[in-house]
């Protein structure tokens, strides 16, 4: 805080500088001050698959497995929001229209994930009254509108009975408008079982935003 306002002081010496520009330079600086800071995304690799601050989607599920928000790049400059989760291997499981199952997914090195050291982010639950809340987290240039990372899960029949297992991707609006968590889980297959899953769905906010 004391840099901006020390600029202003700084800037004031100028001869040039009025007192209204002075006074403008001091707003500015109290509301910077006071604006929460936003997380930002960092490049993953294979000795930090995991960038530290790394915002958790969820780890509430039954069978429990730590998701996290992630993106990856699709093109030259467009990044596709999806979730990140460790099932053998790194994953970051993101919506593929092309692909048979409707997902692709990156390894370490090949993803980012957002981190926010401040403590502004946390996982939430969409809902039908609010699929896509204010503070979303999406990609600085989205491959796709209101897309984000999401977890729902995956129904697998065991012994004659279900049971339900973590599935994350990405939570965007399908071909009717109904916004989907286009997901996979590693949990049981290495090849993966794949859903479509309705709201309500995990996904994470950033309060600062």
């Amino acid at each position: 805080q004391f840099n901006f306002f020390f600029l202003c002081h700084i800037m004031s010496a100028s001869p040039t500088f009025t007192t209204t520009g002075f006074l403008l330079c001091l707003a500015l600086a109290a509301l910077l001050c006071a604006a929460p800071a936003a997380g930002m995304w960092t490049r993953s690799s294979p000795v930090t698959p995991l960038p530290a601050g790394s915002v958790l989607i969820s780890n509430a599920t039954l069978n429990p497995v730590a998701v996290y928000e992630c993106a990856a790049k699709v093109d030259q400059s467009k990044m596709m929001p999806g979730a990140l989760a460790y099932e053998g291997q790194w994953r970051c499981v993101y919506f593929n229209g092309s692909a048979a199952n409707f997902v692709s997914w990156a390894g370490p090195g090949n993803y980012e994930t957002y981190t926010d050291s401040f403590g502004n982010s946390k996982g939430v639950e969409a809902t039908a009254a609010e699929p896509f809340p204010r503070g979303t987290i999406t990609p600085l240039f989205p491959a796709i509108p209101y897309g984000t990372g999401c977890q729902t899960e995956v129904a697998q029949v065991i012994g004659g009975f279900p049971y339900y297992f973590p599935a994350y991707g990405t939570a965007l609006p399908d071909e009717s408008g109904n916004f989907r968590c286009f997901a996979a889980s590693f949990y049981l297959y290495e090849t993966g079982v794949y859903t479509r899953g309705s709201l309500p769905y995990a996904i994470a906010v950033d309060s600062s935003f």
